[in-house]
Formats: structure tokens, C-alpha cells, sequence
């Protein structure tokens, strides 16, 4: 347990990782408590009920969620000085997602379809993907090379595929899907290439 001592600006840091049920407990310099009267924190960004302080010192947690995730910054101060406390409280992002081969609907190519898998977790939730694509397609230049497009686009979803209508002919599709819950991003998954032209004969 980290400890604190009143004066200037003096701080302690607490990392918290995000499990089922955490729960935490942490006291001030018990010295402190003695000499002084119980301390009182200002906090930013406020609190969610699962974190409190109470009147003589102590940080609890308990429950806490990916919604908590956060880093949390308390205050006391008294004529000796100022007291600040850090709380990290640091969620588990989703697993790397796997993007599966691309796949014609029927043989009219009406859409791709794509589709990925992940391994879920009660402390690793999927809250929605995030599907990108990049075009590479024939251009019109002298050459007749191919011309790559610098833009990327995606799509934000809360199923695990996605059916691409609007796509090009002689085009070639580059996809990659990431996963994302309140404590961030997952790993960007595996990219995998798709030659309309090629897959449709």
C-alpha cells in the first residue's frame, strides 16, 4: 500500500487493473489521520459509487466496471500544505479479433461478405468493431498501372460481419477489423487482401 505524507504538492499513485469484483482499500499516513483532522478530498473527475474516500482517509472500490475507467485526480489541503492522490483505474481492452477470407453472398457478387471471430470474456466485453477497407483499384493514367487510394474507410458495428454493397469492379480491397469497449481498442486484426475481378470469375 502506497503511503502519503502532508506537504507540498505530494502525491501517490495507485494502479488499479479492472477484474470481476475488484475491490480496494487504501489509507492515507495513518500519522497524518492522528495529528490532523479527518482529511477531506475534492475529486476530477467526480466519482461513480463504485469509488469513494471516505471521512478518515480511506480510498474503497468495489465492483468496478469498464465504465469506471479513468485516471482520477484528488485534492486535500489544510495550513501545512496540500495532499494529491492519483487513481489509475485501468480496464481491459477486447482480444484481437481474426478476420476470415471475404466471400461473395451469391454468385451475381451482390456483396461481400465478411466476417471475424474473437474469444469474449467477462472481463474482456466487446462493446462494438470497427471495420476498415482500403481500395486499390485500375487507374487512368498513361501507364494503366494500378492506382492505390489513400483513404481508408470504415464502419462501426456491433455484429461480427458485415456485408460491403457499394464496392468497385477491378478492384482490389484490402480489410482489417479492430474490437473496442470503454477501456479502448483492441489489437488491429490481421489484414487480408480481396480481388473483386479475380473472385468473380
Amino acid at each position: 500500500s502506497p503511503s502519503n505524507s502532508v506537504g507540498s504538492h505530494n502525491s501517490s499513485i495507485i494502479q488499479v487493473d479492472i477484474k470481476f469484483e475488484s475491490t480496494l482499500n487504501w489509507m492515507t499516513n495513518y500519522s497524518d489521520i492522528l495529528v490532523f483532522p479527518p482529511l477531506q478530498y475534492q475529486c476530477s473527475p467526480r466519482f461513480s459509487q463504485r469509488i469513494m474516500i471516505t471521512t478518515e482517509g480511506y480510498l474503497e472500490t468495489t465492483g468496478l466496471l469498464l465504465n469506471d475507467t479513468n485516471t482520477y485526480r484528488c485534492t486535500s489541503t489544510n495550513l501545512t500544505g496540500t495532499i494529491v492522490l492519483r487513481l489509475n483505474v485501468t480496464g481491459y481492452v477486447p482480444n484481437q479479433p481474426v478476420l476470415n477470407v471475404p466471400v461473395f453472398t451469391n454468385d451475381r457478387g451482390e456483396a461481400i461478405h465478411l466476417n471475424w471471430t474473437i474469444e469474449e470474456s467477462i472481463i474482456r466485453p466487446v462493446d462494438n468493431y470497427i471495420l476498415f477497407w482500403r481500395i486499390e483499384r485500375e487507374g487512368d493514367d498513361e501507364e494503366g498501372s494500378r492506382r492505390r487510394q489513400n483513404n481508408e474507410n470504415n464502419i462501426q458495428t456491433t455484429d461480427k460481419s458485415y456485408n460491403l454493397t457499394d464496392y468497385k469492379s477491378e478492384a482490389v480491397y484490402t480489410f482489417r477489423v479492430v474490437a473496442e469497449n470503454n477501456a479502448g481498442l483492441s489489437q488491429i486484426s490481421n489484414e487480408i487482401r480481396f480481388d473483386v475481378d479475380e473472385e468473380l470469375q
